[in-house]
């Protein structure tokens, strides 16, 4: 009996080796390309996967719904802060479906742009809702839930340098972080103001000034206040950032979490019962 269980033991062993040994073949594998060839079409997809995926939101600053500026570390600036605009862009999102926290959804419809005029869907949107932004019925005033809104978000999207008060000249060291502000639609407009006044005033962007951001709650939102511009004594040097703002300001959405939904003001199609088989 001994001998017979150490016959079924060493045939057991020899059988496990044999589908290890198929399975490391089949591993290693590559359909007669070499892994030198692969690794190398492989490096050739890098430059693409920017365009293929949704890019990390950054160094955001949040506002909180109490009015408070959140760096993305926790750390809590209070409802009042100094910034230097280094440069923005418009955003235009088109959202289907009330917001969700638990699963939130990307826009269906996006742009973005440095001329309103000019601004028009980019490509890779989901669900394009018209070839330009002016006359998009979405981008019209009236067209939101509340009868008066756009159903389109406008955004503003700043990149800007944090100035302390206690150490005005910590903006200008060349690591000094930059962070990306979201300026909401009921913002746009003290944004907007603010640009034209250091237009007027500096003869320039609002590169050239540092602005005082004050935000205030209002039912469960923040709006923000763009004031007392100053003129900026190193804007020379904050301009040279100007290339590091460009993938900030141009982050694409995350459309990996994009589900497809019904027409806005149509049902969802019936669910046709499984045929019998």
């Amino acid at each position: 009996m001994a001998t017979r269980a150490t016959k079924k033991t060493a045939a057991r062993k020899k059988a496990a080796s044999t589908e290890i040994a198929v399975a490391s073949a089949g591993a290693g594998s590559t359909g007669g390309k070499s892994l030198t060839n692969i690794d190398a079409q492989l490096a050739m997809e890098v430059d693409t996967l920017r365009d293929a995926i949704g890019q990390a939101s950054g160094n955001k600053i949040k506002l909180e719904p109490s009015g408070n500026f959140i760096l993305p570390d926790g750390s809590n600036l209070g409802d009042e802060i100094q910034v230097v605009i280094v440069d923005f862009m418009s955003h235009n999102k088109f959202y289907v479906g009330p917001y969700n926290r638990d699963n939130p959804q990307p826009p269906v419809c996006y742009a973005m742009g440095k001329v309103l005029r000019d601004m028009a869907p980019e490509a890779d949107s989901p669900e394009i809702q018209n070839d330009d932004c002016a006359s998009c019925p979405m981008n019209q005033f009236g067209s939101g839930d509340n009868g008066r809104s756009k159903a389109c978000k406008n955004t503003r999207i700043a990149a800007v340098l944090i100035v302390d008060p206690e150490d005005p000249t910590g903006a200008d060291a060349p690591d000094a972080p930059l962070y990306t502000l979201e300026i909401p639609p009921t913002s746009i407009k003290a944004f907007d103001g603010a640009v034209s006044m250091c237009q007027r005033v500096l003869g320039g962007p609002p590169i050239k000034a540092v602005l005082t951001v004050t935000a205030k709650p209002v039912g469960t939102y923040a709006v923000m206040s763009f004031i007392d511009p100053i003129p900026n004594p190193s804007y020379a040097l904050h301009f040279q950032r100007r290339e590091e703002t460009v993938d900030m300001l141009t982050r694409k959405p995350d459309f990996s979490n994009y589900e497809a939904a019904p027409a806005r003001g149509r049902k969802a199609p019936a669910r046709r019962a499984p045929a019998r088989r």
